[in-house]
């Protein structure tokens, strides 16, 4: 069986984490990137080596342009190509369409959109063809619902998922690219408990969604070869909520 080296972005807290742990296994080599979380990302990795993975960690500013350095930093402590890319990291901030602010969508177009697209074209460069090489991405269920709200971020996701569609149609058969698409899962930095607790159940299944589900998704991807192109919803069928998003803006514009 082939050794699988596995990139998670953003993989020292919340959902990049739960992906990293669920991952472990002998025939894996985990490489951890974090930003500013260097004592979460060293921690993760002294767990997880303490189960019996192989686990590094690596530094990386996302938003800085040569974000894409990563991937040799990664492969080179790896031993060898990468052949799986969890672009995990992202940005989330709050802003109107009316009240756009330029620093909050260029730092979110460099992290979301921007960074992913330059680590997926590096990671191409290097891949090894006789293996099953795996590009999973994040973007959000409200690509499929839109709304106003986190107006700069949804816009970066948005461009990162036409980016995805050409990277579909520029890399296979090499590459698989595939996509998950969350809804609220955790609280945002920006949310109290009690307004994270208060949209939870806000779907169609009107109950919080399972976060585990997310490394499950991970897992089935990587596992399930035929499974290319295509987007895995964990949301418990949020994308399809409907609600009157002016009623949130004061302005009412």
């Amino acid at each position: 069986m082939n050794e699988q080296r596995i990139l998670i972005t953003g993989g020292a807290k919340r959902i990049g984490r739960r992906i990293a742990e669920s991952l472990a296994r002998p025939d894996r080599t985990l490489i951890i990137h974090y930003n500013r979380s260097s004592d979460e990302a060293d921690e993760l990795v002294a767990a997880l080596r303490a189960g019996g993975a192989t686990a590094h960690a690596i530094g990386q500013d996302l938003s800085e342009a040569s974000a894409a350095v990563l991937i040799d930093r990664a492969s080179e402590v790896a031993g060898g190509p990468l052949s799986v890319l969890i672009n995990n990291a992202s940005v989330y901030g709050h802003d109107w369409p009316t009240d756009m602010n330029v620093e909050v969508f260029d730092q979110q177009m460099a992290v979301n959109a921007r960074a992913p697209m330059a680590l997926a074209a590096a990671f191409q460069r290097q891949v090894d063809d006789a293996v099953d090489n795996v590009i999973v991405n994040f973007l959000d269920q409200k690509l499929w619902n839109l709304h106003p709200h986190y107006y700069s971020y949804t816009t970066s996701k948005a461009a990162f998922l036409a980016a995805m569609k050409m990277m579909d149609q520029a890399w296979h058969p090499s590459t698989r690219i595939c996509a998950i698409a969350p809804g609220h899962l955790l609280p945002n930095a920006d949310q109290t408990d009690a307004e994270y607790d208060a949209l939870a159940s806000e779907n169609l299944l009107q109950r919080p969604i399972d976060v585990e589900g997310v490394p499950r998704a991970v897992q089935y991807i990587l596992e399930t070869r035929s499974f290319h192109g295509q987007v895995v919803f964990v949301d418990n069928g949020l994308r399809f909520w409907k609600e009157d998003w002016s009623l949130h803006n004061p302005a009412r514009k």
